[in-house]
């Protein structure tokens, strides 16, 4: 995203809004990470969990977010989408200005156990 201003130009690389997607996504309650791979599994087990997954496309001043996430199991998937959809619009406005057009979200995961660890279910 490029804004112009009077004093100068900004260039936010794409790369940014994906991170703040991914954060925002990651402080919603029961959001965990998606289904893993290989690699990320191995990650996991040496306790670096990779979080919430997103693709973000920039078109102007507004954006449109792809999720990749985990649930913890129980839970009303479709409730806990729109809560993680609400968040991550809301803090997508607050922290890059811009508003999000779509925010789709793909669960890959849902994570039993206690609320903060958990076994996948794929």
């Amino acid at each position: 995203m490029d804004t112009t201003d009077p004093r100068g130009r900004t260039s936010v690389p794409n790369a940014v809004f994906t991170k703040l997607a991914e954060q925002a996504a990651r402080e919603v309650r029961g959001v965990r990470d998606p289904a893993a791979g290989i690699v990320t599994g191995i990650g996991r087990t040496f306790g670096r969990a990779s979080g919430p997954k997103a693709q973000v496309d920039v078109l102007g001043r507004t954006m449109v977010v792809r999720l990749d996430i985990g649930l913890h199991y129980p839970v009303n998937v479709s409730e806990a989408c729109a809560r993680v959809r609400h968040h991550v619009d809301e803090r997508l406005r607050e922290l890059a200005g811009a508003r999000t057009t779509q925010i789709d979200i793909e669960v890959s995961a849902l994570h039993v156990g206690s609320d903060s660890e958990g076994r996948a279910l794929r």
